[in-house]
């Protein structure tokens, strides 16, 4: 009963066009059970398929046919395979995610932009050296990479006058500012930490934008402006601490956004006293990158990111 239940279970999940990867995930694992099971049957013949004492009982009293009995049998050392290939994949996916998040990380000259995933204007300038973002409403990220606790150090750089965008009313591009991205699943889906002349503001977006600042007034001015300012986010256990020129700060990131979408009719929700409650899946780890969107623009360089081991 319970070999056909899994088969049922499994062609459900197979029919389940609501999570793609899950169910290309399936059929691979169909597909490499299917060849490792041929594979030692091959080699093994009898060894693979287990044939207990008591269907050799039922075959001797004939109470149901042998072809019954084999069919049993090779369905059942099937599924046992399945699950083995199932085991491996996962424990394979961990010590891959772990290597993932062993990796310490160096932005030069000589990768230019082949690491990030970016949208919108993005220019290596200053002999290959700085990172001039303009104008990129979903940000860059580093790609294929992730960390869970690490040291993400860089120093930034906000223009007097913005290059190629429209010049802030005031005539102070802090104004408008910039944000760093310290978890990140893709480009739509991440934490933010916005910094402006009102201050930090920790934004999560998952799918729509929430914002939670700010945090702390800044210390930085107009007279910043132009100038190389130091940074430093240190991520361990889901906390935060921050420093950004003279300014230093901590919080635990949320878990949580009150803003989500209805991922089923895939509408926005507009009643604002409705809105859901939506737990946060990329919270435990992720990459990191930048924001410059709607007149924003920043020069980053001397990007570095070291993992580091908790326990």
């Amino acid at each position: 009963m319970s070999d056909t239940t899994d088969i049922l279970n499994i062609v459900s999940e197979l029919n389940n066009e609501e999570n793609p990867q899950r169910r290309l995930k399936l059929i691979l694992s169909l597909v490499f059970t299917s060849i490792f099971f041929l594979v030692l049957k091959f080699l093994f013949l009898s060894d693979i398929l287990p044939y207990p004492s008591y269907l050799k009982e039922i075959e001797k009293s004939g109470i149901v046919d042998q072809v019954f009995v084999n069919f049993f049998v090779v369905i059942s050392s099937f599924l046992c395979a399945f699950f083995l290939v199932w085991v491996l994949f996962y424990v394979f996916k961990y010590f891959y995610k772990v290597f993932l998040h062993l990796q310490d990380y160096s932005w030069n000259k000589e990768l230019g932009l082949e690491d990030w995933e970016f949208q919108g204007n993005i220019v290596v300038e200053d002999k290959g050296k700085v990172i001039h973002i303009i104008q990129s409403d979903l940000g860059l990220i580093l790609k294929n990479k992730e960390w869970k606790d690490c040291e993400m150090t860089f120093k930034f750089k906000i223009p007097k006058k913005p290059v190629l965008s429209p010049e802030d009313e005031q005539e102070n591009q802090l104004r408008r500012g910039f944000g760093v991205i310290y978890r990140a699943k893709n480009l739509g889906e991440y934490y933010m930490l916005k910094i402006d002349i009102n201050g930090y503001h920790p934004h999560v977006r998952h799918v729509l934008w929430e914002n939670n600042g700010p945090i702390l007034k800044t210390t930085l001015t107009i007279e910043n402006l132009d100038e190389w300012i130091n940074a430093k986010f240190l991520l361990i256990n889901n906390h935060l601490q921050v420093e950004i020129g003279q300014d230093e700060f901590s919080f635990l990131i949320p878990t949580h956004s009150n803003i989500s979408k209805d991922r089923k009719t895939n509408t926005a929700i507009e009643n604002i006293e409705n809105l859901p409650y939506a737990k946060i899946p990329f919270r435990n780890q992720g990459s990191v990158g930048f924001r410059s969107a709607f007149f924003e623009e920043v020069y980053i360089k001397d990007l570095k990111i070291k993992h580091i081991l908790c326990f």
